[in-house]
């Protein structure tokens, strides 16, 4: 009688198709590959490039309507003013030193 090959156990066969389909992808977009060469660092940390910023709270950031304290309540100056601000909040590119030399001229 002919002997059967042996069969894997469901797990060893489960692992081999990983490993197989891990040799046969390849970083398909940008962020595929900077994941793939390291190049972001787990767990994340938001603050890894906060450089002269890191000494400045997130409050000071989003709060600054303080800004509008000396301009008249109402009007079109206000709601432009006030626009120029939520800018100024949402900006994750902005410094708060930069924010406040662009108000101040």
């Amino acid at each position: 009688p002919k002997k059967s090959p042996r069969r894997l156990p469901a797990a060893e066969v489960d692992r081999r198709r990983r490993i197989e389909a891990l040799n046969r992808s390849q970083a398909n977009n940008p962020w595929d590959r900077e994941i793939l060469n390291g190049a972001w660092a787990y767990p994340i940390d938001s603050d890894r490039f906060a450089g002269e910023e890191s000494e400045v709270s997130f409050m000071d950031h989003v709060h600054l309507e303080y800004l509008l304290d000396d301009l008249p309540k109402t009007g079109p100056v206000r709601r432009f003013m006030e626009l120029v601000v939520v800018g100024l909040q949402k900006n994750p590119h902005l410094s708060v030193s930069k924010s406040a030399s662009m108000w101040n001229g």
